[in-house]
């Protein structure tokens, strides 16, 4: 199995094949990215409510007619999960192959180590906004308004729970794919497809919280396929047909009725739409595998993606309430508001757009060391390696992978305000303090005489 090696750079693991980097895989995230952050600034508009001269939130671009299949290209979050899959498959190949320490050692320890590149800059994210909500309470601003502005600021967190559940289970799925890739890929199809049968025989959107789970650990999952060289075995033309084919099978989905044409409004709760969706961006990012590494060849482009691309997850957790705040002031100074989905009000996104952009790359800049510096400290992932796991050791893992989904899903329900924002700041920086700093339950000393013995020998190969 031809897995690829990881490098190094600006304190992140960068994927790439043997002796070099995926550059096809750097241009999928960093245009991935830029796409989100577009995409927000169109869907974030306030208005100016007749009569009462309140505001409300209103997605322009879902008025026109042909919104339905734009989102097919716009809604690119499955391909996050595909490039995430991927890089985790390398990432985990990787440190599992290595010497030393037991499966179960080098399985938290390396899980504790991703949650924590998710969970340290998106506690920094959850605390800042239970302080300036507060802040803005005890002022004396509107509740009403500061729901509203906090139910526009939380739309993009339920990647943090998804991601995070992902990232907890790819010990199993990658050995599960390693045995019997297309089994366990069916088995989680099949899993997804059970999770929607309440909510098609009850007709309550909201039993689709059900597949939350099945749903993106079957998309990461996909990117397996790139990560042990299945998918570089096929053809461009072979995948550009199967990209094809996963399209009509979406068409030939929602045309049923059972689940929406618009893939923005399929996103919460998820369906098993999002799954095909991500299929065929997986098959048209292999297709297109030649070119953007041709592209990310250019010296401009390779320093457009560092630049965007450096601080990936601070990036997307702050880009949102940069938009929320720039908007704000926009409506706050009276500047133009034309007519939301008109040609004037699509024109005013441009300079809009580049304002937001510079927004968030000043705070990427301010915030972006709490995304470099989540890494474990070295005498921590030491003296994890250095132990045989024990109930307490998986417990506490598995304690911060619900601290970090519960408060989002309940986002999805309920959108965030200004009880569950506090909710959040204290599960994701109790996630943060469990993953980094919980003790070693267990020392060496401790453990009995083979134990003790086999991790000897452990540290004597590390």
């Amino acid at each position: 199995m031809a897995e690829a090696t990881r490098v190094a750079a600006h304190g992140l693991d960068v994927p790439g094949p043997v002796g070099d980097r995926d550059l096809a895989v750097d241009a999928a995230r960093v245009g991935a990215l830029v796409l989100v952050v577009c995409a927000h600034v169109l869907l974030v508009t306030l208005v100016t409510v007749p009569g009462t001269g309140g505001v409300s939130l209103t997605m322009a671009p879902t008025r026109h007619s042909w919104f339905w299949w734009f989102s097919w290209i716009v809604q690119i979050m499955p391909l996050f999960f595909v490039v995430g899959g991927f890089s985790s498959a390398v990432s985990w190949a990787r440190f599992a192959d290595g010497p030393g320490a037991s499966v179960g050692a080098k399985a938290l320890c390396w899980i504790r180590g991703r949650l924590l590149r998710l969970a340290q800059p998106a506690a920094v994210l959850w605390v800042s906004l239970a302080v300036v909500t507060a802040g803005a309470l005890a002022a004396g601003a509107p509740v009403r308004e500061v729901r509203l502005a906090l139910s526009g600021l939380g739309m993009h967190l339920w990647f943090l729970g998804a991601y995070a559940l992902c990232l907890a289970l790819v010990p199993l799925t990658h050995a599960a794919h390693r045995r019997h890739p297309y089994l366990s890929l069916g088995a989680l199809l099949v899993v997804c497809a059970a999770a929607e049968i309440p909510r098609l025989v009850t007709g309550d959107h909201w039993w689709g919280l059900l597949s939350l789970g099945p749903v993106w650990v079957t998309i990461h999952q996909l990117g397996y396929f790139r990560a042990d060289g299945t998918a570089a075995r096929a053809r461009g033309p072979v995948m550009v047909l199967a990209a094809g084919a996963g399209y009509l099978a979406l068409w030939a989905l929602v045309s049923t009725g059972w689940w929406v044409r618009d893939m923005l409004a399929g996103l919460n709760p998820p369906s098993l739409t999002l799954v095909v969706l991500g299929f065929s961006q997986a098959c048209l990012l292999q297709a297109l595998t030649p070119a953007l590494s041709r592209l990310m060849s250019w010296r401009p482009v390779q320093a457009a993606a560092w630049l965007i691309g450096s601080r990936p997850v601070t990036l997307y957790l702050w880009h949102l309430p940069v938009i929320v705040l720039v908007m704000s002031v926009w409506w706050l100074s009276n500047a133009p508001e034309p007519e939301p989905a008109s040609g004037r009000w699509w024109l005013w996104r441009i300079p809009l757009a580049l304002i937001c952009w510079a927004g968030a790359l000043a705070v990427v800049r301010m915030f972006g060391r709490w995304e470099t510096t989540a890494v474990l400290p070295p005498a921590t992932r030491a003296r994890a390696l250095a132990v045989v796991p024990s109930t307490p050791h998986y417990a506490a893992v598995v304690l911060a992978v619900i601290l970090l989904i519960v408060p989002v899903v309940l986002e999805i329900r309920f959108l965030l305000n200004p009880v569950l924002v506090t909710v959040g700041a204290v599960a994701y920086l109790a996630a943060a303090v469990l993953l980094r700093w919980a003790p070693d339950l267990r020392r060496p000393a401790d453990a009995p005489e083979g134990e003790a013995s086999l991790q000897t020998e452990q540290r004597r190969n590390m």
